[in-house]
């Protein structure tokens, strides 16, 4: 019976601890695009990418100032049309 109560409890606080980390999850990821819809100046090209396309210094390898980079650290982005 005890076993059965932990269980319970275990998967109760489990369940409340996931609900908060998608709140939040969503919360964050709202404010990261909304970094991407406010750039500023008039950029003529737009860098996406993940934490990769973040480190690249695209100013400077381009050779031009209308360069804006918006990523999403961590993101994983895949290429192939499989998996």
């Amino acid at each position: 019976m005890r076993t059965k109560t932990a269980l319970f409890l275990s998967l109760l606080v489990n369940l409340i601890f996931a609900a908060i980390f998608i709140v939040v999850g969503f919360i964050y990821r709202d404010k990261l695009f909304q970094g991407f819809v406010t750039a500023k100046g008039d950029p003529k090209i737009v860098m996406f990418g993940n934490s990769i396309t973040a480190q690249g210094k695209w100013v400077e390898l381009l050779g031009r100032t209308d360069v804006l980079t918006r990523t999403l650290p961590g993101q994983y982005i895949s290429f192939s049309s499989g998996y």
